[in-house]
């Protein structure tokens, strides 16, 4: 009796457990079906496209497919979710820390070009929180390097409505729009770029290409349409329509088809010409041919006296020249870059002198986080030539530099591959901090971040 009594209460124990079990997920079912309840409605207040005019410049930056684009990014975050467990409802401020999180979890793989990674990090810190204009400025730049140009400019055109001073926004826009082949629209982001950083030299040098590029193609627009004007017109004297003609089979000739023997035809020789393999004269082959000039005599070569040196000199080809590299750059517009890209803009332009004066005014700025995954070979050796020539001639310090140039994550792989020189020119700097007196610990650690050991 006792041991059914035990069994009874085992079996309501279970039960029991069951029913908890059931609850729990139930309660978890629920959480689920208000958070896609909360994504259906934030879909349904989106305007509509449909009212979305290409003529009206007030409302261009409404793109026709923003819409889809907000749809999608709601399903990535369904489906590739890195939480299976359904999201506690969170205050504004702690949904901005969470997107925060997301946020640099897609720039770390930003810095590692894996623009897919990023792309869905920085779709889930919209999703927590969408009144950052940066989330989407920095998503527009992953939808450009994988050439996703429209949705590129829908990315911009949400961050410019958070934030309509955003140059970053405008500048990755007017990209997207050259690389769809809408210059114009380029042109007018770039031209807002400028009122935004007027300091930068490269976009002015951008804006310049943009407008070369909207003229070129409107000559070859209208060369083209001149040319389809022309083809086709009216027809020659020489030329007449030809009507191909199609016969059924049962109409078609049963004859065989005669095969042609062709001849070639020998050219009348005159009698005085043998066939004992003499050269022919040119007159007798000129008078064949209907061409007779008379024989051919060379004319006597001026003397040495009456050779025109001045003539010769003047009528010599120029050596092709070397391009040239603007020296007109004041000191003080040399503005410390925010960006590898807009490092590598400015330095490309500048000679051997004025790359000194950039780089000893970037001696003291932290070049890692500047340059970032954008550091490639020709930048390094190029940065490593001048602190050799320049820097040590000079007896000025450099070994922040090369500290942060040695934080940089590209710099131990393409170390790798240095030259003989550029290998020299390492182990110069080296020896350079040693006699500098500089810490041996530190001279170390850049010996083996640049593979010196």
């Amino acid at each position: 009796m006792a041991k059914d009594a035990l069994e009874t209460q085992q079996l309501i124990k279970n039960n029991c457990e069951d029913v908890t079990q059931q609850l729990k997920k139930l309660r978890v079912w629920q959480k689920e079906i208000k958070q896609k309840e909360k994504i259906v409605k934030m879909d349904n207040e989106i305007p509509s496209t449909s009212s979305y005019n290409h003529g009206d410049k007030n409302h261009r930056d409404e793109h026709p497919i923003d819409h889809d684009l907000k749809v999608k990014r709601s399903k990535t975050v369904g489906d590739f979710s890195d939480n299976p467990e359904p999201m506690e409802e969170l205050n504004e401020e702690e949904m901005k820390q969470e997107a925060d999180i997301y946020k640099q979890k897609g720039n770390n793989y930003v810095k590692l070009q894996d623009y897919d990674n990023a792309i869905h990090f920085y779709t889930k810190a919209i999703h927590l929180y969408d009144k950052d204009p940066f989330y989407h400025s920095n998503l527009a730049l992953c939808y450009l390097r994988k050439e996703r140009y429209n949705d590129c400019i829908s990315e911009c055109n949400a961050a410019l409505k958070l934030n309509p001073t955003l140059s970053k926004a405008f500048f990755r826009r007017a990209q997207a729009y050259e690389c769809l082949s809408e210059n114009q629209s380029a042109i007018e982001d770039m031209m807002r770029v400028i009122e935004l950083e007027p300091n930068i030299i490269s976009h002015k040098r951008d804006l310049d290409r943009l407008q070369k590029r909207l003229n070129s193609d409107s000559i070859e627009r209208g060369a083209s349409k001149q040319l389809e004007k022309r083809v086709w017109l009216s027809l020659t004297k020489n030329q007449k329509y030809i009507n191909f003609i199609h016969k059924a089979p049962h109409y078609r000739s049963k004859q065989p088809l005669k095969r042609l023997k062709i001849e070639e035809v020998q050219p009348s020789i005159p009698a005085s010409v043998n066939d004992s393999g003499e050269k022919i004269p040119d007159a007798i082959i000129d008078k064949l041919f209907n061409n007779n000039t008379g024989e051919c005599t060379s004319e006597p070569l001026p003397s040495r006296h009456t050779l025109d040196f001045g003539t010769f000199y003047r009528r010599r080809p120029k050596s092709p020249q070397k391009p040239e590299i603007n020296d007109d750059i004041d000191d003080d517009q040399l503005q410390t870059p925010t960006s590898g890209m807009q490092f590598w803009q400015t330095w490309k332009e500048l000679s051997n002198p004025k790359r000194f004066i950039y780089l000893k005014k970037l001696s003291d700025k932290p070049l890692n986080k500047i340059l970032g995954a954008s550091l490639d070979s020709e930048m390094l050796t190029d940065i490593i030539r001048v602190l050799c020539d320049a820097f040590v001639k000079n007896n000025l310090s450099v070994d922040h530099i090369l500290r942060e140039l040695g934080a940089n994550d590209q710099t131990h792989l393409l170390s790798l591959f240095f030259s003989t020189e550029e290998k020299q020119n390492i182990s110069k700097l080296i020896n350079y901090m040693k006699s500098k007196g500089v810490d041996e610990a530190i001279v170390d650690d850049i010996k083996v971040k640049f593979n010196l050991n």
